[in-house]
C-alpha cells in the first residue's frame, strides 16, 4: 500500500500506482473499497502531486519513466507502458523524439526484454526418430545370406567372408 501511495504522490494514476505497488489494478481498487483510510490517503497523495504540478499526462517524472521502462523490460508494449503512467502515445513519441537519452533508455529496455525472453527459453533436444537410419553390417559367410543361398566354395581361394581376406 505504501508503494501505491508513493506512486500517487509522484503523479501516477490508479493503474500506475498499482504497477508501482506490484499488484493488479483490481487489487488496488479492492483496497480502496475495503479501507477508507487508505482511500483517503491515496486521495491526499494525488492532491499533493496535483499541487506540485505532477499529474497524469504532464511531463513524466523520474518515477513514471522508471515504471514505464520496467514495464517495457518485463514485456509490455510501449503504448501499454505509456498508458500505464498516464502518457498518451503522441506524448510518448514526442518525448522519445525530443529527449534522445529517453529514447536510448527505451531501446535498452526493449533489448533487455528480448535478451531476457530468449535466455529463459530452453531448447528441446531433437525428437528421436521412430525408425533408426544407418547401415547394418552383415557377414556373408552365413549360408543363408550368401548369394545363391549356398556357402562359398573354398576352392576359389576365398575363405568365405565378404572381405576377401584370408
Amino acid at each position: 500500500m505504501a508503494d501505491a501511495l508513493r506512486g500517487a504522490a509522484q503523479g501516477l494514476a490508479i493503474p500506475g500506482c498499482a504497477a508501482a505497488a506490484g499488484v493488479p489494478e483490481r487489487t488496488l481498487r479492492e483496497w480502496l473499497d475495503l479501507d477508507a483510510s487508505f482511500a483517503g490517503a491515496l486521495r491526499a497523495a494525488h492532491a499533493l502531486a496535483e499541487a506540485h504540478g505532477l499529474r497524469p499526462g504532464a511531463a513524466p517524472t523520474p518515477a513514471a519513466l522508471q515504471l514505464m521502462l520496467n514495464a517495457i523490460r518485463k514485456g509490455a508494449a510501449w503504448p501499454a507502458a505509456a498508458n500505464l503512467v498516464g502518457i498518451s502515445v503522441r506524448r510518448f513519441n514526442r518525448l522519445r523524439a525530443e529527449a534522445p537519452p529517453v529514447g536510448a533508455l527505451i531501446a535498452a529496455a526493449q533489448r533487455a526484454r528480448s535478451a531476457h525472453a530468449s535466455a529463459g527459453r530452453r531448447r528441446r533436444p531433437p525428437k528421436a526418430s521412430s525408425r533408426r537410419v544407418g547401415y547394418r553390417i552383415v557377414q556373408l559367410d552365413d549360408p543363408v545370406l550368401s548369394p545363391g543361398g549356398q556357402p562359398d566354395d573354398p576352392a576359389d581361394g576365398l575363405t568365405g567372408n565378404a572381405t576377401g581376406r584370408d
